[in-house]
């Protein structure tokens, strides 16, 4: 049996550029509808599941997916505790330096490290593919889904960033015993 994994990122949301945001509820921006309809042409017409992060970003789309999504904590975007909501350029260097010396194992004040975020969101990943299904939709956060592109592709976690995801992108995973083949649809 071939599961198919559709990692879908959220559309772009509702916030000014240059601002630190993982786990704040944001809204989807006003372009939402719009970049819908240019994501939907990527997919499916159905899914035999869809899971997604709970937070309102990702909630709108997993319900243009499906009439019953199943909302997993474990999918939302990095903690980025104290820095949530702040400018980048205004959180201290003091604080920023040692995280972007090693963002990996670096837990950002108050919040989480990435090898954190890997951790729980592998452990949903595991979840889902064990559920048996064919054809399932995870739609997330640029974080999560590096996550689990770059374990399918065995990337040193160091160079996880280097995965882009695109607001509005999917990253199809076809699985296959052992096996497994990567599609990104990107930049639509």
């Amino acid at each position: 049996m071939v599961l198919e994994l559709y990692f879908i990122r959220h559309t772009k949301p509702a916030v000014a550029r240059g601002i630190c945001y993982g786990q704040t509820d944001l809204n989807p921006a006003d372009s939402f509808q719009k970049e819908v309809d240019r994501l939907s042409m990527h997919l499916p017409d159905t899914f035999d599941q869809v899971y997604s992060s709970p937070l309102k970003r990702c909630v709108q789309l997993a319900r243009r997916l499906s009439k019953s999504p199943i909302w997993d904590g474990r999918l939302m975007e990095m903690d980025f505790g104290a820095w949530e909501m702040k400018a980048w350029h205004d959180i201290p260097n003091e604080q920023l330096e040692p995280w972007m010396g090693d963002f990996v194992n670096v837990a950002v004040p108050g919040g989480e490290s990435f090898e954190q975020l890997i951790c729980r969101s592998l452990a949903a990943l595991e979840e889902i593919i064990e559920q048996g299904t064919s054809q399932v939709a995870v739609v997330g956060h640029a974080g999560v889904i590096r996550s689990f592109l770059g374990h399918f592709l065995k990337m040193n976690r160091q160079n996880y960033f280097d995965i882009e995801v695109d607001y509005g992108s999917v990253s199809k995973v076809s699985l296959e015993g052992y096996y497994h083949r990567i599609h990104y649809i990107n930049r639509i």
